[in-house]
């Protein structure tokens, strides 16, 4: 048998060796308890600084402090401040005209001929448009002044110049008709196109005439037939007759009888003349009519009953 004293030594040995074992788990425990209340410490030390800026000022107590010291998430980034867009100033009311800026009023020009032609002719020396056309209407009436049909197209030149739509339209009356100007159906042509496309009706009256018989330029019954329609589309009856005529003939439009009835029905109801040719007129003075009503009842009375025989269903325009 082997000595007491060795049997006990080895049996304390595994005794020691535990109490080692022990030791060193209790030592590390402690180590790592030691680094998880470092670890908070330091977070909570970190949090505190880098609070500090974004709560100066803020006091810590109070029931304030809480929330100054909470910042929401959302709000961890913010945008660049915009600059300011500096105040306005207020509005000031505008001061009511006085009598220094307030326009003048037209004076009521006088009734007497010759006192009325001085007025307009004072205006017209001055630049007035309106003045520089009336003054020209004057002339070539012979109202106030001395009739002279060189004066009055000068004048309507003036005007012409500076956009009177009436204006171009007497100065092609003139040259049609050779009045103060030699006669030129290409001058005439070009002012009533100039004041046809500013829709004057009687411009587009006369150069559909001048487009319907080659004055001025090439016979084109397709152009006549549109400022015909241009001219019976604002009530003027001659215009509505010879429309009339070009669908009943196929002149220049499709042949369409319907279209011819309903045109010459138009031209019934109305029966003025054409503005063509008249002697020149101020803005004021309407057209002189002699009445086409009877041709537009005879062609609209024989159109009804051709009509009537080619398609018995169809009712006319009574």
């Amino acid at each position: 048998m082997p000595p007491l004293g060795s049997v006990l030594a080895r049996l304390a040995q595994p005794v020691a060796g535990d109490a080692r074992l022990r030791m060193a788990l209790t030592i590390g425990a402690a180590a790592i308890a030691i680094a998880i209340v470092a670890y908070y410490v330091g977070t909570l030390f970190a949090g505190l600084i880098g609070a500090t800026p974004a709560t100066k000022g803020v006091p810590r107590t109070g029931p304030h402090a809480a929330a100054s010291s909470a910042v929401p998430a959302a709000h961890a980034a913010t945008p660049a401040p915009q600059p300011a867009t500096p105040p306005q100033p207020p509005a000031v009311p505008a001061p009511p005209p006085s009598a220094a800026t307030a326009p003048a009023p037209v004076p009521t020009p006088p009734s007497d001929p010759a006192s009325r032609a001085a007025f307009y002719l004072a205006r017209a020396k001055a630049g007035d448009v309106a003045a520089q056309f009336d003054v020209g209407v004057l002339y070539a009436r012979g109202e106030g002044l001395v009739q002279d049909f060189i004066s009055a197209a000068s004048w309507f030149h003036a005007a012409a110049a500076q956009g009177s739509i009436p204006a171009e339209y007497n100065l092609g009356v003139l040259y049609e008709r050779g009045l103060g100007v030699a006669p030129s159906a290409i001058e005439a042509l070009n002012w009533y196109r100039s004041a046809a496309d500013r829709n004057h009706v009687g411009a587009q009256y006369n150069l559909a005439l001048a487009y319907t018989e080659g004055r001025g330029t090439e016979q084109d019954m397709a152009t006549a037939a549109r400022w015909y329609q241009r001219a019976a589309q604002q009530g003027v009856a001659p215009a509505m007759v010879n429309l009339a005529i070009l669908y009943e003939r196929g002149s220049g439009v499709d042949r369409s009888l319907v279209d011819a009835y309903a045109w010459y029905s138009a031209a019934a109801e109305t029966g003025e003349a054409p503005p063509s040719s008249a002697p020149p007129r101020s803005t004021s003075s309407s057209p002189s009519t002699t009445g086409r009503a009877p041709t537009a009842w005879r062609r609209r009375s024989a159109l009804r009953s051709a009509l009537r025989r080619r398609r018995p269903e169809l009712r006319p325009l009574s």
